[in-house]
C-alpha cells in the first residue's frame, strides 16, 4: 500500500484550532477513515496541538507548529513538531481522574486525554524542537 502523506504548518495561535481540525477532517474523509478515528486523532491533535500554544514558548513571537499525518497499512502516523521549550508529555505528572476537581492541580488532562486516544506514542527532541509521534493502529 503507497503511504498516504499530509502536512500543515500552523502558528501559535489558538485560533489555528480551527485550520487543525478541518484538516483532520479533510484527511479522513479522504481516506474514508471512520467518524470514530477521526474524532480520537481530532481530539487528540487539538489538545496536544493547545498545550504547545498555551505553554510552549517563553516569548510572545511568532512560531510555526508542523504537523504531519501519514498512514499506511492500516496505521495512521501523526508527527507534531515547534520550537518550543523542551517537554516530553511521557514524563509529564500523570492525571488522576480520582482526585477530587477542587483539590486537582491545573494542567495534565488535555495529555491524558490525547495520549488515550492513541495506540502508541514516541517523543524526541533533535535540533532543539520537539517532536511527537503518535500511532493509531488497525484504523481500516
Amino acid at each position: 500500500m503507497e503511504t498516504i502523506f499530509k502536512q500543515l504548518i500552523l502558528k501559535n495561535a489558538i485560533s489555528e484550532v480551527r485550520v487543525l481540525s478541518n484538516a483532520v477532517k479533510e484527511f479522513c474523509e479522504e481516506n474514508s477513515l471512520s467518524d470514530d478515528v477521526t474524532h480520537d486523532i481530532k481530539l487528540a491533535l487539538e489538545e496536544i496541538f493547545s498545550n504547545i500554544v498555551f505553554y510552549g514558548f517563553l516569548d510572545h513571537d511568532e512560531h510555526q507548529i508542523l504537523i504531519s499525518f501519514s498512514f499506511k497499512n492500516d496505521t495512521l502516523a501523526l508527527e507534531v513538531n515547534d520550537d518550543g521549550i523542551p517537554f516530553n508529555p511521557l514524563e509529564s505528572k500523570a492525571f488522576d481522574p480520582e482526585i477530587p476537581l477542587e483539590e486537582r492541580e491545573t494542567g495534565g488532562m488535555g495529555i491524558h486525554i490525547a495520549l488515550g486516544l492513541v495506540d502508541e506514542i514516541e517523543y524526541f527532541r533533535k535540533q532543539n524542537k520537539n517532536f511527537l509521534v503518535m500511532k493509531k493502529n488497525n484504523i481500516l
